[in-house]
């Protein structure tokens, strides 16, 4: 699986859908990226003894949604997707309408990743500008998250600087993180550098109360996911990569097989879900990203500021 990784945004299929072509990176820059890691990682508690439950669900701490006409997959899979679920599952809340207004901002990352000498993305109306999974969780990490309904409205066409983050502080500080690792690992061979993928230590996080934030390729049958149809296998063609949230999985499932949030809304797939399985997202993964945080307690404070 020498294959280049994909985490950041680039374009939009044509059948009205969005979805991130991710463009190319080269795996040895994801290996150094996982050295300066390598600390949270070891840290973080897995065990080879422990015996995990044949399935396991966040879901009922995640939110739908919809990223629509916009290249933000990696704002919806961090924000939108494993901010929200974190921070519910840290408070207990459970209930759809208190879920969905204490939703992260999924454009808060997307528009304060912005490069703004991509004149291709600022001259076609800001929506279609690329971000990196890894950018996307340092800049949590230095300067926290914005919940969605909180001032200022952001949409696909915003745009954040850093003085901007910095006068968002007071409302987006409280929800930091301690840093992040990658599940995948980079082995360097003859040929190249090459992704090797441990599902038992991807399950053990997911058991752990953790969504993975994950990079996987796809082709353009992602689109015809359906209620009926909810299981992407490896596509025969590939076209792009599209940031994701694994919020599950099941052993008996399709063989064994990822659960997972997807950003196209509920009447995409199965409700906004689907499934993956083992074999085919060891084939077609390129990264998994665990958050780290090593006290909630800043984040059961309730933030609730109309204006930055």
């Amino acid at each position: 699986m020498g294959r280049i990784l994909t985490l950041s945004i680039l374009s939009i299929f044509s059948f009205g859908i969005t979805a991130q072509y991710l463009p190319e990176v080269d795996l040895a820059t994801l290996a150094e990226l996982n050295k300066n890691q390598k600390e949270i990682k070891v840290n973080f508690g897995f065990s080879s003894e422990k015996r995990l439950p044949d399935n396991y669900s966040l879901k009922k701490y995640s939110v739908v949604s919809d990223q629509t006409n916009s290249s933000s997959c990696t704002g919806f899979a961090v924000a939108n997707g494993a901010m929200t679920i974190l921070y519910n599952m840290v408070n207990g809340i459970t209930m759809w309408n208190e879920q969905h207004v204490n939703r992260f901002d999924p454009f808060y990352v997307y528009c304060s990743l912005k490069d703004p000498n991509d004149l291709d993305c600022i001259s076609n109306g800001g929506c279609n500008c690329g971000s990196y999974i890894h950018e996307a969780l340092d800049l949590i990490e230095n300067y926290g998250c914005k919940k969605a309904f909180l001032y200022p409205k952001l949409t696909c066409s915003s745009t954040l600087n850093k003085a901007n983050l910095r006068a968002m502080i007071d409302q987006t500080g409280a929800y930091s993180i301690d840093g992040w690792f990658n599940m995948v690992e980079y082995i360097e061979t003859k040929s190249g550098y090459k992704t090797k993928i441990k599902i038992k230590d991807l399950k053990e996080v997911i058991t752990m109360g953790n969504p993975i934030i994950a990079g996987i390729n796809v082709g353009d049958d992602f689109r015809d996911l359906s209620s009926s149809s909810s299981k992407y296998s490896a596509p025969e063609h590939i076209e792009g990569g599209h940031a994701v949230t694994i919020i599950g999985y099941d052993d008996n499932k399709y063989g064994g097989a990822f659960h997972v949030l997807n950003s196209y809304g509920s009447d995409w797939g199965d409700d906004g879900y689907f499934w993956m399985s083992y074999d085919d997202f060891k084939n077609h993964a390129d990264g998994a990203f665990v958050i780290y945080k090593e006290n909630w307690d800043d984040w059961r404070e309730s933030i609730s500021s109309d204006k930055f």
